[in-house]
């Protein structure tokens, strides 16, 4: 089976999940073969991890702008608008590498431009993996006030994501599937699984978005004897004088705190507040202002598994969420029918 994969790089967690399906596939010890990875360049670079395991091919793709800890709407369609011949170029580029390698499956991880094109390649078998799918499917999926303009946006991506082919839709919980759509716990990586967890009382925090980390260290000043393990995109460009805080880039050592730490702070991605859930850890999540689906999240874990979020860092609003674990055992049993077409 020879698979392609797409994958949206805005964060870490979507590139987190491909390399979890990669592992999925070598448990089952099927028979398969990745030559290409398509990856959208970002300035602070590809997950390291997923450049490790993939043969990376990055293209001009869509971009978000954020501007001091928030999402800017307005410089997100005008940046993407301005570069809009450059995104036609790459999606032709990636016509012509599938047209060339013939596939048997894409799976594609919320990028629009591999979504997209499915509409032009009928014989290869599409499977589109995000929580952002769960978002719009699940008819129990909390509502957010107000973010008009990005819902509506959210639904496009949604459409032009996965125009064709299985959709597998992560969530916290569990909802009933229907017609190509198969709702999915979260998709951790090995380690994940694998690892009993430990506690040596320190604080890991993850942070999208480096605006944030001025909170951080206010929050660390208050408790020196506490040890923040922070990790963000461009951890040279920020000079720390505090013991107790130390900056990592995203992906170096990172599992390794995470499973070690007895708190985790992040920002309203799905994937490490899913990690964070399956371990047992304390949690806060800290959504990056005025972008929607990062609240969507925070509100659907809260909902869900009684997570804690909040706008700033703050240890006393830390909670210990109570994620369903027969569900989150249950991401093998999804793929299996999703992927491989087999029932179990």
């Amino acid at each position: 089976m020879k698979i392609i994969i797409g994958c949206q790089t805005e964060g870490a967690g979507h590139c987190s999940q491909a390399i979890a399906v990669k592992e999925f596939l070598d448990r089952r010890d099927a028979d398969y073969e990745i030559p290409v990875a398509f990856a959208a360049k970002k300035d602070k670079g590809i997950f390291p991890d997923f450049a490790r395991v993939f043969k990376v091919d990055k293209y001009e793709g869509f971009d978000f702008v954020f501007e001091q800890g928030s999402l800017s709407v307005t410089k997100t369609f005008f940046k993407n608008t301005f570069k809009l011949h450059k995104i036609v170029k790459s999606f032709i580029h990636i016509c012509k590498i599938i047209k060339k390698e013939k596939p048997d499956v894409i799976f594609n991880f919320y990028d629009p431009l591999v979504g997209l094109s499915s509409l032009f390649f009928k014989d290869v078998k599409y499977i589109h993996f995000g929580h952002q799918y769960a978002m719009e499917n699940d008819p129990d999926y909390p509502d957010v006030f107000g973010f008009l303009l990005q819902k509506l946006t959210l639904k496009i991506l949604n459409k032009i994501s996965a125009p064709k082919g299985n959709i597998v839709a992560l969530s916290f919980s569990p909802a009933e599937d229907k017609g190509r759509v198969f709702f999915c716990p979260p998709i951790l990586r090995d380690d994940i699984y694998k690892k009993e967890p430990s506690n040596d009382k320190s604080i890991l925090v993850y942070l999208m978005n480096d605006f944030q980390l001025n909170y951080l260290i206010k929050e660390a000043k208050k408790h020196p004897k506490l040890q923040f393990n922070c990790f963000i995109k461009r951890p040279e460009n920020h000079k720390v004088d505090l013991k107790n805080v130390k900056l990592y880039p995203v992906g170096k050592d990172f599992k390794k705190f995470l499973i070690t730490c007895d708190t985790v702070i992040c920002t309203g991605g799905f994937e490490t507040s899913s990690e964070a859930m399956y371990l047992g850890k304390r949690l806060l999540m800290v959504p990056v202002y005025n972008h929607y689906e990062q609240h969507a999240n925070c509100l659907d874990a809260q909902f869900r598994c009684g997570a804690s979020y909040h706008s700033h860092i703050k240890l006393n609003k830390t909670s210990l969420p109570e994620a369903d674990k027969n569900w989150f055992d249950k991401a093998d049993e999804v793929l299996v029918k999703a992927i491989l077409h087999e029932d179990k």
